[in-house]
């Protein structure tokens, strides 16, 4: 990936420790000593089982904006041994106790864009606002089928190319730099794990709005419209506005499918509910 948009952590392994407390200017060869050579019961496991000490890791990821880390085990002995080691352990002397725990293949797919998928969100969506007669939101049909969706196309995509003509994301980036860069550039790559949502959205619908946060910063960076992405590589976006919108002026915008969280409380590739993303769209227009 290019430097605008770092590549996320692989979830590869199936024996994940997250580590809570780390500090936020660990290092990655600190982190590699520290969980690779520090628990002697781990090197007398490895030593026996003929591998080298840190056979027992398959990777460790540092998301130090967020204070924790990610260790990927090779087996769940070595991942319990780790847990029972290093939980409650400071990563230096004299600092924060650790908090260590399982990182589970179920938590990953409840969190986030993943915990939107298979709850029927767009179907009980039109249920309430389009189908109910005591609904009092005014809504048109998307006649032409939202004009990019397929000639062949299963129910769903029907509903989504009828009843939403305009879908909207919220997108996060490690840094405002990463931003930056992508405004200057008109680029933008996403996870793997968003390809398939974004892309069902872009055959099924007119228009794809991108909002735009990065990490820690206390306000959405922008939002743009997308052009044809190529899946896989960079692809091209359109920015429509690049001023701040503080989360203080978003403190009213709860987003249904996100458990009503506000707005701002969005992971990678959270979708807006539409009524919400459009209103979120227009504080723009109104922000000094």
């Amino acid at each position: 990936r290019k430097p605008y948009h770092p590549k996320a952590p692989s979830g590869g392994s199936n024996w994940v420790m997250w580590v809570g407390n780390m500090p936020n200017d660990a290092t990655q060869d600190e982190a590699n000593i520290f969980f690779g050579a520090s628990n002697q019961d781990l090197l007398e496991m490895s030593s026996t089982s003929g591998g080298s000490p840190e056979a027992g890791i398959e990777s460790i990821f540092l998301i130090l904006q967020s204070h924790c880390a990610f260790v990927n085990y090779t087996s769940e002995l070595h991942l319990q041994r780790a847990l029972s080691h290093f939980h409650g352990r400071p990563f230096r002397p004299g600092g924060v106790k650790l908090v260590c725990r399982v990182r589970r293949k179920a938590e990953e797919m409840k969190s986030g864009v993943g915990g939107q998928r298979g709850l029927g969100l767009h179907r009980k969506w039109v249920e309430e606002h389009v189908l109910n007669p005591t609904s009092n939101v005014s809504f048109d049909a998307n006649d032409d089928n939202g004009g990019r969706s397929s000639p062949s196309i299963s129910t769903t995509s029907t509903l989504l190319a009828t009843y939403f003509p305009a879908r909207y994301f919220v997108l996060k980036a490690m840094t405002k730099s990463d931003l930056q860069l992508s405004v200057n550039l008109s680029l933008w790559a996403t996870q793997t794990h968003n390809e398939f949502v974004l892309d069902q959205a872009f055959r099924t619908s007119k228009d794809v709005y991108l909002v735009f946060g990065a990490n820690k910063a206390g306000e959405f960076h922008g939002y743009a419209n997308t052009a044809k992405p190529q899946w896989g590589t960079p692809f091209k976006v359109q920015w429509i506005s690049v001023q701040g919108l503080p989360f203080h002026s978003t403190r009213m915008l709860r987003n249904p499918w996100n458990k009503d969280r506000e707005v701002k409380v969005s992971r990678d590739g959270t979708e807006l509910e539409p009524l919400i993303g459009k209103q979120l769209l227009d504080l723009w227009d109104v922000s000094p």
